[in-house]
């Protein structure tokens, strides 16, 4: 439904205002986006995307050494003035940690998984549901139901409208591989 491809476009955006930009997660790279194995690599000052978080993070990553990394980077985000973009495809399959987001980004859900997202978030993917009842495939792809839930960003709930970058092709997010 197109979580990669918000992801790398804000990323963009955020390299457009000077940010070296990162990516955890992806195949095949443009030059100008740096491919990383390993947060540890991530440096101040820098954006990155953790693509299908739900893969490299899942719920109980917060046992092992780089669950504890991710945490660590999330609480020191301000301080090291980093941009966590992330993306996954439920909630209840991430971390904990990630939740802790100045802005949320929804696509529809499965029908299938939606009874186990996560309950604080129910509320929000019933809005969301509604936001994109009647739409086609195509429009799907190209918008995201937006929550700002950060005393740093201004608030916000409705859908928005994106474009992915020119180069972005749907096979480089790791679970189309």
């Amino acid at each position: 439904t197109g979580k990669t491809a918000l992801s790398v476009r804000l990323l963009e955006l955020y390299g457009e205002r000077g940010k070296k930009m990162y990516v955890l997660g992806m195949g095949r790279l443009p030059s100008h986006i740096i491919g990383i194995e390993d947060l540890e690599e991530l440096p101040n000052g820098a954006a990155v995307v953790l693509d299908d978080t739900n893969i490299l993070f899942g719920t109980t990553s917060y046992y092992t050494d780089a669950g504890r990394l991710l945490q660590k980077l999330i609480t020191l985000a301000r301080h090291k003035d980093l941009i966590i973009i992330s993306n996954s495809h439920q909630s209840s399959a991430v971390n904990k940690y990630l939740l802790q987001a100045d802005a949320l980004f929804l696509k529809p859900q499965n029908v299938l998984v939606e009874e186990y997202e996560r309950r604080v978030l129910w509320k929000l993917m019933e809005e969301s549901a509604a936001a994109f009842r009647g739409m086609s495939l195509e429009e799907i792809r190209g918008c995201v139901y937006t929550v700002s839930i950060s005393a740093y960003l201004p608030p916000f709930r409705g859908m928005m409208e994106y474009f992915p970058p020119s180069w972005f092709d749907a096979r480089m997010s790791k679970n189309k591989a």
